[in-house]
């Protein structure tokens, strides 16, 4: 049985020339989207956005000729962002989304707050949580992804 293509859900614009999701009928459907929160990212300069690695092979001849070519065919970027006073039910969502995609096992869609496309990605490391100094219900965590 083949993979069906599904479509852009809602015509939002994706960055990406491949398709957002496959439904595999022989798995679960899946589809995960990041969860919205109480509060944006703090606008601090704590906004990252790079490309991951050199995408570039260099060659050097005898002559001292120096020959490159591509690496990959997409260059994958990371972003990551910093939340501050985020509330229990915040960091209850973003616990769920975390175990749903087995911390980077899977990806999910993520509306990048500075250009407004959304993007795949997946998480790169485990969110560590902790707790804004002087409460007991507020929390600070910063998130980092690449793009699956």
């Amino acid at each position: 049985m083949a993979l069906k293509l599904l479509a852009t859900i809602d015509g939002n614009v994706n960055r990406l020339d491949r398709p957002l999701y496959f439904i595999n009928p022989f798995t679960r459907p899946w589809y995960f989207v990041f969860p919205t929160l109480s509060r944006w990212p703090i606008i601090d300069g704590s906004f990252e956005n790079e490309v991951n690695t050199n995408p570039t092979i260099t060659s050097v001849f005898e002559s001292g000729d120096i020959k490159t070519r591509p690496r990959y065919t997409t260059m994958l970027q990371t972003f990551s962002e910093s939340y501050a006073l985020m509330t229990n039910s915040d960091k209850s969502l973003l616990e769920v989304l975390q175990d749903d995609v087995s911390v980077s096992s899977e990806s999910f869609r993520w509306t990048n707050r500075q250009d407004s496309l959304i993007y795949v990605v997946r998480f790169m490391e485990k969110i560590t949580f902790k707790l804004e100094p002087g409460y007991t219900d507020l929390w600070r965590f910063t998130l980092r992804f690449i793009e699956a």
